[in-house]
């Protein structure tokens, strides 16, 4: 009986056990915790950890989980590879190379985050221009030829050559004077041998004064000053010229009498008033034309003259959006083809008025069409043009009438009444008794 009892107390057990270890001996990975399998034909006792995930110590494994776990604590240390992949490059970093230092551009995959790099070459020395030999950057030299202007330059104390790319001046050089004085009516000077430029440049030095028989001259460059006296100037009737102004000179030694500056009707006129010396002066018409439906000219910006009227010359055809142009001056020749002929405000005169379109056509012109007319209060009559609507008066207003003078008569009448009621209050009041001290 006791055997009996032992053996339903320990059923009991195993059946209590069940409840609380679902996975008694079934499938691997489904129970969660560790259980004594026997399995038939071995001896020896395994024990597996059926989720894979949290085995003890050797070997677990679990076929739902998809990770291997081994060693203490099983678990996901299982690492998956990535499967190939065509890298998708964007720019991660990058900077620009310069003169001094090579600039690279990092690239990064945006899969997988695999960088490269690009390494840029350094940049070109940056100059202000062909001549520049020093870098703006960073300072460095270079050995540079200028290229002269064959043609000189000069002030008063040398002469140069100008290189055509950078201006600089090179080939400096102090003037080589000439030993033979140079001169004129004014003074004196050596001409540079090499540019021709004036140096030394000196009044006259007069030496003695002329006799009858000895001229006078400078003691330095033995320029004429004043002929000998016996000599008698006989100046030529008509007048020398030159584009400073004109004058009388004598036929023998060229003296200048009565010089004068050229005249000029305006800054344009070619021919002097007085000698008939031709210049170069010419008109200034500028880029401005005016025009008119024929014709178009140039007005000179000097003297205001016009130049030649000269006939429009038409540009491509008329489309139906844009309009045929002379090509000279710009003059709307032909409408565009869809262009409705408009008109704007009236411009008149006392005789006529005009009405144009915005395209400068004119539409309606002619004398005014005055109407019937209407008489004003002061006697004059206005008449209205029916076209344009301008306005004329006609007549001499009369003077005005004169009003009578009501408001004065009425005050003149207040006037006498308060002075005659003031009358009447005094006599009754110096009749009336004086009470009873009267007696």
């Amino acid at each position: 009986m006791k055997a009996r009892t032992f053996v339903s107390l320990l059923l009991c057990l195993l059946l209590a056990a069940s409840f609380m270890f679902p996975a008694f001996g079934g499938e691997h990975g489904k129970g969660g915790v560790f259980v004594t399998a026997f399995a038939e034909g071995e001896d020896d006792k395994t024990e597996e950890n059926t989720d894979g995930d949290t085995g003890g110590s050797g070997t677990g494994s679990g076929d739902t989980g998809g990770d291997t776990g081994s060693g203490e604590g099983g678990g996901d240390t299982g690492e998956e590879k990535p499967t190939e992949h065509k890298h998708t490059w964007e720019v991660a970093e990058n900077k620009k190379p310069t003169c001094t230092e090579e600039g690279y551009v990092i690239n990064k995959c945006t899969t997988c985050g695999e960088t490269k790099t690009e390494t840029l070459s350094k940049a070109d020395h940056t100059y202000d221009n062909a001549c520049d030999p020093d870098c703006n950057v960073c300072g460095a030299t270079r050995e540079i030829k200028h290229v002269p202007n064959k043609t000189w330059s000069t002030d008063g104390k040398s002469h140069w050559h100008t290189c055509t790319v950078c201006g600089a001046k090179v080939d400096i050089a102090e003037h080589t004077a000439n030993k033979i004085w140079s001169k004129d009516g004014g003074g004196h000077w050596h001409t540079c041998q090499v540019c021709g430029e004036k140096v030394d440049i000196a009044d006259h030095y007069p030496g003695p004064a002329a006799t009858e028989d000895k001229d006078q001259i400078c003691m330095t460059c033995g320029y004429l000053l004043t002929r000998a006296l016996g000599h008698v100037h006989k100046y030529e009737t008509r007048l020398s010229s030159d584009a400073t102004g004109h004058w009388y000179a004598c036929e023998a030694c060229g003296d200048k009498k009565d010089f004068a500056e050229h005249v000029f009707d305006n800054p344009c006129d070619p021919d002097c008033n007085v000698c008939g010396y031709v210049s170069n002066n010419a008109h200034d018409y500028g880029d401005t034309f005016q025009y008119d439906e024929e014709c178009h000219w140039g007005v000179c910006t000097l003297c205001g003259q016009e130049g030649d009227h000269l006939t429009h010359i038409p540009g491509d055809s008329a489309t139906e959006d844009t309009p045929q142009v002379c090509t000279v001056c710009g003059k709307v020749l032909v409408q565009p083809l869809s262009h409705v002929h408009e008109g704007e405000a009236w411009t008149y005169d006392e005789e006529t008025h005009i009405q144009t379109c915005s395209c400068g056509l004119v539409l309606e012109e002619g004398p005014h069409a005055w109407d019937e007319g209407r008489e004003n209060p002061d006697g004059t009559v206005t008449y209205v043009c029916t076209a344009c609507g301008m306005e004329r008066m006609e007549g001499e207003p009369r003077a005005a009438e004169a009003e009578f003078p009501w408001i004065l008569i009425i005050g003149i009448a207040a006037l006498v009444c308060a002075v005659g009621a003031c009358i009447v209050l005094v006599i009754v009041l110096a009749k009336k008794p004086a009470g009873k001290y009267a007696r």
